[in-house]
């Protein structure tokens, strides 16, 4: 099916993909279409490496890369605007007043990334190595990062001060069972490592299968 759009493209047929993922790029890019792969998340090292990948499948064919990078937000040193600036016109536009309470950089071999429907909440996810599959991969932790809201990655990663709370809010509860005071700590120990299981990312039931752990 010839169009304006496929001639324009140099496409066979008129379909345009947006995916994180490389695999659904190449593969609409070699039907026929074009895909495009979404990288406004990748890092540096990331894009290069899904970039050769794609190449390698789809040779001289078409694709798109997707990186979300306008140029009014480049800076008001180069004529664009400031953070501050963006955020006083979207005020504006909402009626709402926004603030930004902080943020971190995430960085590694591969950065994925959910944002749930409604886009309240939206999660990053770094992997240690982009292997193939790795977008999917860090899609299904982010998911399950944004659905369960897990409080640290291990529990190595939980302070010191929350598992003291959570042993006293459990020893209270075992007091008010009738439960023997000689008993108490080691009880509250079966139920930390519950409370590990339910709020650390990788002891978590995993959302799409409750069979195994993330």
């Amino acid at each position: 099916m010839r169009t304006r759009v496929t001639d324009m493209l140099g496409i066979d047929i008129p379909i345009l993909a947006f995916s994180h993922c490389r695999d659904v790029v190449a593969a609409v890019t070699k039907a026929g279409g074009l895909g495009v792969l979404g990288a406004a998340g990748h890092s540096d090292k990331q894009l290069e490496i899904d970039l050769d990948w794609i190449e390698e499948q789809v040779g001289d064919l078409p694709y798109g890369v997707d990186l979300i990078v306008p140029a009014k937000y480049t800076g008001s040193d180069q004529g664009g605007m400031t953070v501050a600036e963006k955020l006083t016109e979207q005020t504006g536009v909402i009626g709402e007043k926004i603030e930004i309470g902080g943020f971190k950089r995430v960085e590694g071999p591969f950065v994925g990334h959910y944002i749930h429907a409604g886009n309240k909440i939206a999660t990053l996810v770094s992997l240690s190595s982009a292997v193939d599959g790795a977008a999917e991969a860090a899609k299904n932790v982010a998911m399950q990062a944004a659905a369960m809201n897990p409080i640290a990655l291990n529990e190595e990663g939980v302070d010191a001060s929350i598992i003291e709370k959570e042993i006293e809010i459990a020893k209270d509860q075992l007091r008010q069972e009738g439960k023997p005071e000689a008993m108490l700590d080691n009880i509250a120990k079966g139920k930390i490592k519950r409370f590990f299981k339910d709020n650390t990312l990788i002891n978590q039931d995993f959302i799409k299968d409750s069979k195994q752990s993330v």
